[in-house]
């Protein structure tokens, strides 16, 4: 495995062809996302990229994790499988396997070995960690919640392409931007910072409220059931 900086990403080489095996963790999120290139075993689906709902991740021989997986096709005709999933104990089952598929019923299964699979989580774990603490969050704290804050919507229906910073749309400016939100007992966003660099404070600020009068959370419950 070798390190991806900045994000908390790993990659494997998985065979003599050069095709690599991509395992990223969102830190605090519990989201896990696998990405390989693959030869179809059905007919792929069409166009240059597709969402297949319903798929599965398989963890041999610890288990099975629902997933989302999208197809995408590179510029040189590559085409490559993501998957994601929410699943709380994904990692655990990821750390103890010796092969992981991806599969679903237009793609079939893509099969691959892994090799040091619990190095690679605690690995992980430890990015995971030292990102949190990074960026103001305790993450012990954090894992020792009963229940974590969750969004009563899906994010995308917190923000559009109208809400995009109209001095970015302007000059043509694009990037990620990484916002720390502290939800309150009633659901709502009290304090929205941006966590990374090199985005104008006019557009933080802009998507900031925006979160601040849209989004809606379950709060969070600590181990004695306090929101």
């Amino acid at each position: 495995w070798t390190r991806d900086v900045p994000a908390c990403s790993l990659r494997q080489v998985i065979d003599g062809e050069g095709r690599v095996l991509i395992v990223s963790r969102t830190p605090g999120a519990d989201e896990t996302t696998l990405s390989l290139e693959y030869e179809p075993v059905a007919p792929p689906p069409d166009g240059p990229a597709d969402h297949l709902r319903n798929g599965t991740f398989t963890f041999e021989p610890t288990g099975q994790a629902g997933a989302d997986l999208w197809t995408s096709l590179d510029g040189r005709g590559r085409r490559y499988v993501t998957a994601h999933s929410h699943h709380p104990n994904l990692m655990d089952n990821f750390s103890a396997a010796s092969a992981v598929s991806l599969s679903h019923q237009k793609i079939g299964a893509v099969r691959v070995p892994l090799r040091s699979s619990r190095a690679a989580a605690y690995a992980l774990r430890q990015c995971e960690d030292a990102r949190m603490r990074e960026w103001g969050i305790d993450p012990v704290a954090w894992r020792a919640l009963k229940v974590r804050p969750v969004p009563v919507k899906s994010l995308t229906e917190w923000l559009s392409s109208d809400d995009y910073p109209i001095a970015a749309l302007l000059n043509g400016s694009q990037g990620y931007m990484i916002l720390r939100f502290e939800v309150g007992p009633n659901g709502r966003i009290l304090k929205c910072q941006r966590i990374n660099r090199g985005i104008p404070d006019h557009s933080r600020n802009r998507i900031c409220d925006k979160l601040e009068h849209r989004a809606r959370f379950k709060p969070g419950l600590s181990a004695a059931g306090e929101a």
